[in-house]
């Protein structure tokens, strides 16, 4: 949202608490304004609307992170969609080959984790274990809206051999959006050079 948009802000926020019986002083508008600024008065405006139709939190007067779990969804099920994706690229690419994903926060968490390949090298016993491991800490992370440093690549086996003997690396793939993967390549730490990139699809 802009500034021009605080008047109507302010007409469906009073509005919506108007409904459970409140009103909204001008310092907690504004503080309810600024939380939301990041988003679209319109979708604002949804996310009001969810919230008052949800049968789970209807029955409480809204707040900004009400708000914001009805635009973007909550961390839990960011989580298992970034899971998802992790889940996927470990079946259909594996431990050999670096990939980039189109999440800055799934670098960061399987870095954590110790990093891509022993991931992949967990064994069906283990597996749930260590998805419930990825889980809390994307959560954690997404909670605290921080990401920080993260490793651009997270690296195969085979990019590990060939760094470690001077070689040229692989082509990493992308999982998920190009673009999306690409920016996160752009914006983390600089361990290899630029090359050319595969993708694979999100789509089943």
């Amino acid at each position: 949202m802009i500034d021009n948009d605080k008047r109507e802000f302010a007409e469906i926020w009073g509005a919506a608490w108007a409904m459970y019986g409140k009103s909204v002083s001008p310092q907690l508008l504004s503080i309810a304004f600024e939380a939301l600024r990041a988003y679209s008065i319109e979708e604002v405006r949804i996310g009001l609307t969810r919230h008052i139709q949800s049968p789970d939190t209807g029955q409480f007067f809204p707040k900004p992170a009400d708000i914001i779990k009805h635009i973007d969804g909550n961390s839990k099920s960011k989580a298992l969609i970034a899971w998802h994706k992790v889940d996927k690229a470990i079946r259909q690419i594996g431990a050999w080959t670096s990939v980039m994903f189109d999440d800055a926060l799934i670098h960061k968490v399987i870095s954590d984790m110790g990093g891509w390949c022993e991931l992949c090298k967990v064994d069906d016993k283990e597996y749930p274990f260590r998805q419930k491991d990825f889980l809390t800490r994307y959560q954690s992370y997404l909670l605290r809206n921080d990401v920080g440093d993260y490793p651009r690549l997270l690296t195969g086996i085979a990019d590990q051999q060939n760094h470690q003997k001077g070689f040229a690396m692989q082509r990493p793939i992308a999982v998920g959006e190009t673009k999306e993967a690409s920016q996160v390549y752009a914006k983390g730490l600089a361990n290899f050079n630029s090359v050319p990139m595969k993708r694979i699809s999100e789509k089943k």
